[in-house]
């Protein structure tokens, strides 16, 4: 969509695009002022662009913004704008509305693959270590605690060394569900690698309270699998640790928690281990 605007933001002219774009007529646009089409963050940022062709002429300024079609659907839109107010051809400010819905969506598809898990949708490694590193900033900023469970998932590469590959990605399938099934949506569950997986909690209140969900955790894997008329039987070992108790930072609570999880395997199947002795609260 072309457009020529005055300094004020009064629409000039508009091309018929508008009509399939934005779903207005043009006598419906033309003499209006082109902010009173966008409301709040978008109006700012419109304005914005317009001040920086106003102040820049003969710069082109781009930005993106989202104009609600008449429709009321939202449409992404990359915003051109040149100051040609002294050409006398012209004589307003240039526009180019150009639809980039599309590779907003290519965008946000490929964020959301670059930080989650591919077979189980959950958050991976990438995405793990941005939260826990932003929990351990809230922990500081707030004081308050947090626990981080790491997971070792025990029989995953035997199911699929004997049963195939498929079968074996149907066994983490199923793990995961047991664990959503269990744990509150507003707890972070995590895979970070094949067989580990990441829980952070950040509103228990007493040691007893994580060391009963633990046991509640470890419960849920006693109980078969049933894979293609199989039964699988698979195992956890966790290991647990607190910030700010066992550390600060981000690797270092992350470390500890792994070297809990080292301890529980040493233990056996389905055991759990504290980097810490108790949590004071």
């Amino acid at each position: 969509v072309f457009s020529i605007l005055k300094s004020n933001g009064e629409i000039k002219y508009i091309s018929t695009a508008v009509e399939k774009l934005f779903g207005y007529d043009i006598r419906e646009l033309v003499g209006k002022n082109v902010f009173d089409f966008y409301l709040n963050g978008n109006r700012n940022r419109l304005e914005k662009i317009l001040d920086l062709a106003l102040k820049y002429p003969k710069r082109e300024i781009m930005g993106d913004i989202v104009f609600k079609h008449k429709n009321g659907q939202e449409i992404n839109l990359e915003v051109h704008m040149q100051n040609l107010l002294n050409d006398n051809s012209i004589n307003g400010i240039l526009v180019n509305f150009r639809d980039i819905n599309r590779r907003k969506r290519i965008e946000k598809r490929m964020a959301y693959l670059t930080t989650h898990d591919e077979l189980t949708g959950l958050p991976n490694d990438i995405f793990f270590r941005r939260k826990l590193g932003n929990c351990c900033k809230n922990a500081e900023r707030e004081k308050k605690d947090f626990a981080l469970m790491m997971l070792n998932i025990e029989g995953l590469e035997y199911a699929k060394y004997s049963l195939g590959y498929e079968a074996g990605n149907k066994v983490i399938i199923e793990v995961v569900k047991r664990l959503k099934g269990f744990i509150r949506e507003e707890i972070f569950l995590s895979r970070i690698s094949d067989n580990h997986f990441a829980i952070i909690i950040e509103d228990l209140k007493s040691f007893g309270d994580y060391e009963e969900g633990i046991k509640k955790i470890i419960k849920l894997f006693e109980k078969s699998f049933i894979i293609d008329r199989y039964e699988v039987d698979i195992s956890v070992n966790i290991g647990i640790c607190f910030c700010p108790k066992d550390g600060e930072n981000a690797e270092d609570i992350k470390n500890k928690a792994n070297i809990a999880l080292i301890r529980a395997k040493k233990e056996g199947k389905n055991s759990y281990r504290f980097y810490s002795s108790k949590l004071d609260i």
